[in-house]
């Protein structure tokens, strides 16, 4: 293992024979620490630490028994899929990862992968007809000459470096609810956080959609009736019953 980390020991004294940290990159470090508990039992916990404008956030992946089972938990964060070994050179990693731990309260993974324009982060939001759905963040490159989409902006022109995308289906444009590009990051946050949080803006889009799916119905006479009333009172098709089950689940989220 110590072929494969360069681990640094904590700067407290106090601590320095038990905490060791591996850095990943200029502001993520997964930490090993060794607890006393319970007597002469010694716990490892393996967190991963990230400084985002001087505080430090910290995500927990499992405490073990044994030192290997930590290491090896360690070796698996190394190796999995990320922006460190999907985009090696990208110019802006700290704040992509940034923004990752700035939602991870709405569950946003990293799912960069090497053959896309830039790194991307996504939150899954299955329902039963789309279990694959994803709602996922794009987020370009700083410089804006290394951008596949926006390298050849003029002057004056509005450079997004940020697009939110709801799909169910990767790639798949006929199952795109929503897109919306971005300027900034906290103008993702913002976003973000309202959508999940206030719902107002998602709500009014599934409205319009219920809206216009109910008035090309011609066996629904009731044009005000709601998805329950729906699904509970007509004798629907077999497409029928699909989206309109889709729609409570969505809705529902």
């Amino acid at each position: 293992m110590e072929d494969l980390f360069e681990f640094e020991k904590a700067s407290d004294p106090q601590i320095e024979d038990s905490q060791y940290t591996f850095r990943a990159n200029e502001n993520l470090y997964i930490q090993i620490c060794e607890a006393e508990e319970y007597g002469d039992a010694t716990t490892y916990h393996v967190n991963r630490l990230v400084w985002m404008d001087n505080d430090c956030v910290g995500e927990s992946f499992g405490s073990f028994e044994k030192l290997d089972d930590a290491m090896k938990k360690v070796l698996e964060l190394h190796q999995e899929r990320s922006i460190d070994n999907q985009f090696p050179e990208f110019d802006d990693k700290e704040g992509f990862t940034k923004l990752l731990m700035g939602l991870a309260n709405y569950d946003f993974v990293d799912e960069c992968w090497h053959n896309e324009a830039m790194p991307q982060m996504a939150k899954a939001m299955p329902t039963e007809k789309y279990p694959d759905r994803e709602l996922r963040i794009w987020m370009d490159w700083k410089n804006q000459e290394h951008s596949e989409l926006y390298h050849d902006v003029k002057e004056g022109e509005t450079y997004y470096r940020f697009n939110i995308h709801l799909c169910g289906e990767y790639g798949d444009h006929d199952t795109t609810e929503f897109q919306k590009d971005f300027e900034t990051m906290e103008e993702v946050v913002e976003f973000v956080k309202d959508l999940f949080e206030s719902h107002a803006f998602y709500w009014n889009l599934l409205i319009d959609q219920w809206n216009e799916w109910l008035g090309k119905q011609d066996n629904i006479d009731n044009k005000e009736a709601d998805a329950q009333e729906v699904i509970t009172c007509y004798a629907l098709t077999e497409d029928q019953r699909s989206f309109v089950t889709d729609f409570i689940e969505r809705w529902d989220q």
